[in-house]
């Protein structure tokens, strides 16, 4: 999966705009190889975005992440981590900046579409799975219940909405999966059993 602040960089967001809802939205939990997807998959790799914002950082500017005490943060020896100074310089904010509720919808989002094509692809088999390895794996929100709950809460219809609409705006990453539209139409939620459940007390 792309660096969140990597996209932020590359689409012009101030990235002190996402930092008062980091927690909710579960960034900076995992510490995730960006790397591996393309050795694993060689000519079939298509560079996620912010590709190049994460590469300009590990090979150009030597800012390797936490563990060696510099990358979108700066880590200081005592005291709170702090962004690094030089991002603004690197990547001017835009000047018209999305709310709050946009970042959140752009982050959850991406998420959530890309475990959509993980169950279409059969990569993931269950639903739960999918679910509880969003939490553990990377660290999804666990206020969502994981990432295809959360496509359920937000309903079906309106999620592939609001990701039409992220697609017009910011590319094809947001584009839906031909088999959650099909789910969508047909009113099948991911956690059929819930729901029967739910309707029939």
């Amino acid at each position: 999966m792309p660096s969140l602040g990597a996209i932020d960089c590359c689409t012009g967001t101030a990235t002190e705009a996402a930092e008062p809802s980091s927690p909710r939205l579960g960034r900076g939990k995992r510490t995730v190889d960006l790397r591996q997807g393309e050795i694993d998959l060689g000519d079939n790799f298509v560079k996620p975005a912010g590709y190049e914002v994460v590469q300009r950082f590990v090979e150009d500017l030597r800012r390797l992440g936490r563990r060696h005490g510099a990358g979108f943060y700066d880590y200081p020896a005592t005291g709170r981590k702090r962004l690094w100074s030089g991002l603004t310089a690197l990547y001017p904010p835009a000047l018209e900046q999305p709310t709050v509720e946009e970042i959140r919808a752009r982050i959850l989002s991406v998420q959530a579409l890309e475990t959509a094509r993980c169950f279409e692809e059969d990569v993931i088999t269950e639903v739960a799975d999918a679910d509880l390895g969003s939490i553990l794996g990377w660290g999804f929100p666990t206020w969502t219940g994981g990432t295809l709950s959360f496509i359920d809460t937000v309903g079906l219809d309106r999620f592939v909405q609001i990701c039409d609409r992220l697609t017009g705006l910011y590319g094809n990453r947001f584009e839906v999966p031909a088999g959650l539209r099909r789910r969508a139409a047909e009113g099948r939620p991911y956690h059929e059993r819930v729901a029967s459940a739910v309707a029939g007390a």
